[in-house]
């Protein structure tokens, strides 16, 4: 039977921790980025009587 260190079990649990809630701002932050280049990607029409711009989806 093995044992693991009590030490080296809290510090991978402590990083694991670090990581996921470093992850999610950034995660969160490049999820806005990438919708916003996905409309940003979605062309433009314009009504030629009123001038009126609409996204087509």
């Amino acid at each position: 039977m093995r044992r693991r260190s009590v030490f080296g079990v809290i510090f991978g649990w402590a990083l694991v921790m670090v990581g996921f809630v470093g992850a999610i701002p950034t995660l969160g932050v490049s999820g806005i980025l990438a919708l916003w280049g996905v409309f940003l990607m979605v062309p433009k029409h314009r009504c030629k009587d009123c001038g009126w711009k609409r996204r087509a989806v």
